[in-house]
């Protein structure tokens, strides 16, 4: 029955992940992966449908033995695109500046291999949301909070001033669209 339970969870989680409206940090960072959650969710099923239904009679318990093909194939697909594609999905962060409240924070946020991004995180612990991009993290990137709502970025192209929702801290500015800078 645990085994059952955790499937049905991590099915649930790893939707939410995939979806995550509330630009919730954690939900992206453990189960942003619909590869790997499919994956796991598979595997949890297959081994709850050995544990919960053994099948003893094939002819009159054919819907267990479907339970468990499908269950199996779904493994493999998971097993396969996670392992072609699952890079795609995968996020590595690197928090570089914190505000004097530490309520907010400037994050380089790293995309499968190439895409490294600034982005705004504001709140603490379960309760971080990804409050919006500041733009392409290009090269060595330093940050600041000038204010609470004011960030200091400099990079191997220039020195800017961004400004933040004060409300939310979203970004209201951001950085150019390529490294070389303007807005």
């Amino acid at each position: 029955m645990l085994v059952a339970t955790a499937a049905a969870t991590l099915l649930v989680l790893f939707a939410l992940g995939t979806w995550n409206p509330w630009d919730s940090v954690v939900l992206t960072s453990s189960f942003g992966n619909p590869t790997f959650g499919l994956a796991m969710v598979a595997a949890l099923t297959l081994l709850a449908s050995w544990l919960l239904a053994p099948i003893r009679n094939e002819a009159t318990q054919a819907r267990r033995g479907i339970v468990r093909v499908v269950s199996a194939v779904a493994l493999v697909l998971g097993l396969l695109s996670w392992g072609l594609v699952g890079g795609a999905f995968s996020v590595q962060t690197d928090v570089i500046a914190r505000s004097a409240d530490q309520d907010r924070s400037v994050v380089v946020v790293l995309h499968g291999r190439d895409d490294r991004q600034l982005h705004i995180w504001s709140g603490r612990g379960l309760a971080t949301r990804d409050r919006g991009a500041l733009g392409i993290a290009c090269g060595e990137v330093t940050a600041s909070f000038l204010g609470h709502d004011e960030v200091q970025i400099v990079t191997s192209y220039g020195t800017w001033q961004l400004r933040l929702d004060p409300a939310t801290g979203r970004p209201l500015d951001r950085l150019g669209p390529r490294c070389s800078g303007g807005r």
